[in-house]
This record gives structure tokens, sequence and C-alpha cells, in this order.
């Protein structure tokens, strides 16, 4: 007997693949259906009850899938050492939504700016997350750090971080000039 054995590298990973198994469950789900609404033979009156059967146990599993989730994200959330985004941000001289952008990129964790509801604060932390991303990305672009070493740190693709490295190229362009156009006149 062939038993299918996969090591998972991390949460994310075992999440990925809860995920991943759902959806295939759905897509057999359908294929049954329809197989047995078409050729059936003796099961085709029964087609309605063993479909509604696999939805069901489904449906458990992506609801298990979920809680577990919120469960990996509270367990997170208690192990987190960092509690004050508003002294980490003044202890490393960034902006509280950076540090608070940060952790909930590394660790999935949202966290709360400590009450300060005054609307400079708020418009802090309404920051856009995909902003954010690229402009930590583009920080540590130029500080040097490789695009390989950025796409591991954070977790993102490396496509993002060549979106980014584009952006910042054409931005350091004199005005009216394409990248073409420096190729060119290198």
């Amino acid at each position: 007997m062939n038993t299918y054995n996969h090591s998972y590298e991390d949460m994310r990973d075992v999440m990925d693949a809860l995920e991943n198994t759902v959806h295939a469950l759905k897509g057999f789900s359908t294929l049954l259906n329809i197989s047995l609404q078409n050729a059936g033979g003796d099961l085709q009156h029964d087609t309605t009850g063993i479909s509604i059967l696999l939805n069901h146990q489904i449906s458990d599993l992506d609801d298990i899938r979920r809680g577990l989730q919120v469960e990996v994200n509270a367990i997170r959330k208690s192990k987190l050492v960092l509690t004050s985004p508003r002294h980490a941000a003044s202890v490393y001289g960034l902006p509280v939504a950076t540090v608070i952008g940060i952790t909930r990129m590394m660790t999935g964790v949202g966290l709360e700016s400590e009450g300060d509801t005054s609307p400079a604060a708020e418009e802090e932390t309404a920051t856009n997350p995909k902003q954010l991303r690229d402009d930590i990305i583009a920080e540590q672009l130029k500080a040097g750090v490789s695009e390989a070493e950025i796409s591991q740190a954070i977790g993102v693709r490396k496509t993002a971080i060549e979106r980014v490295k584009r952006k910042l190229e054409a931005d350091e362009l004199p005005d009216g000039q394409s990248p073409d156009q420096t190729a060119v006149n290198g």
C-alpha cells in the first residue's frame, strides 16, 4: 500500500494544503454529480442525496479550516513579543503603521495602535497594506539587499519585488525621459 506522506515547512503550508483539499473535493463533487446524472445507472435516482452528503462533508472541512486559522492566529498573537507598536516605532524610528504592517506581513497577526484615535493617528494606520509592502521592499532595495533575500524575508514573490525595482528605476529618471531613452542615451 502506497501512503502519501508530506512534510510541511510551517503552518501556512498546512493551511494552504487544507484549502487545496477543500477545492479538490469541491471539484470531485461536481464531477461525481455530473457523472451520476449522465451515466449513473441504478445510482442516478440517488444523485441528489449523494451530492448533498459529499457537499456537507466538504462544508464541514472548510469550516474546520477556517476555525483552525482563527486558532492559529490567536496562538501567534499570544506568542508575539511585540505588544506595543508605538514603542517599537519610537525605538526603530519608524511610523507606527509600518511596524503594524511589518508585523501583519511577517506573522499574520494584526496589532492595534494603542488607543490614539486622533485623525493623524488614524491616517497613519490606514496605510494601504500593498503600498506599505512596496515601501518596505523599496527601502530594502535602496539599502542594497538582494531581491532573493527580500523575497525570502517577507514572503513575497520575486515578481512583486521586480515591479517595485522597476518603479524605483523609473522614479530616478530625469523628467520626461523613458527607461528606453536612458538605454539609448546611456
